[in-house]
């Protein structure tokens, strides 16, 4: 496995597997994800903080395979996405949990 921060020639990939694990989550119940959020600006803001790090399977012998929500079937290297980010939202501004 490789980590590197993201790099914006990266957000195509990435948005393909959050938007198949969308989909996943969506049919199991958990609607954490929506259609809003997270957007591909999101994670162009966070790779431009250069808070996005992404994890690539080195081994050309494996790849993660993505279904699109056309049906569509995507192959690459891109195992996983991080961000790193001491940011929160208002609600989280009171809490002890950030």
């Amino acid at each position: 496995m490789n980590y590197r921060l993201g790099r914006l020639e990266d957000v195509e990939e990435i948005s393909k597997m959050v938007d198949s694990a969308k989909v996943l989550m969506s049919s199991q119940g958990i609607e954490q994800w929506d259609e809003i959020y997270p957007a591909k600006e999101d994670f162009e803001d966070d790779i431009e903080k250069k808070t996005l790090y992404v994890v690539m399977d080195d081994d050309s012998n494996t790849e993660s395979r993505f279904t699109e929500s056309d049906g569509a079937v995507t192959e690459t290297n891109l195992a996983a996405i991080y961000v790193i980010s001491t940011e929160c939202d208002d609600a989280y501004e009171k809490t002890h949990i950030h």
